[in-house]
């Protein structure tokens, strides 16, 4: 799910409560817990040109330059967070 969201716009399309929910409690956690890496990913995504399609591959090559490629382990530490703000 977590990789969906980065690369592509699916599912601002099909489930939009579901993704912007999830888009925000993944930018609370990078601010929180990666504030650097949040800092430099926004950086690269912000030099890409918007509204392109052929960019959404680029996303998370980018995600994964300033994360790391181990998506799954990131995805549990966002959903331990994600639980702890309730």
């Amino acid at each position: 799910l977590l990789e969906s969201l980065i690369k592509n716009d699916n599912l601002f399309e099909e489930r939009p409560e579901e993704a912007y929910a999830l888009a925000w409690g993944l930018a609370h956690f990078l601010a929180t817990n990666h504030s650097k890496n949040f800092a430099q990913y926004l950086r690269s995504i912000g030099q890409l040109e918007p509204f392109l399609d052929a960019k959404f591959s680029k996303r998370l090559e980018l995600f994964r330059q300033s994360f790391g490629s181990d998506t799954s382990k990131l995805t549990s530490a966002l959903i331990r967070h994600i639980e702890s703000l309730r």
